[in-house]
């Protein structure tokens, strides 16, 4: 249960960072959406393995 709670807090916060990178123009805000990006694909990538 615990680790459905931590996956679930760190997608929001995955989440956050795209969207708010989306509103920051330049590199910074690039690098914030790159970071949601890959936080995002490595959780499906975790909750998809257990289903192979």
């Amino acid at each position: 249960m615990l680790k459905k709670i931590v996956m679930f807090v760190a997608f929001i916060i995955f989440i956050f960072l795209v969207v708010k990178g989306n509103s920051i123009v330049g590199y910074s805000g690039l690098a914030m959406m790159i970071i949601g990006l890959i936080g995002v694909v490595s959780e499906l990538y975790i909750y998809n393995k257990r289903y192979q």
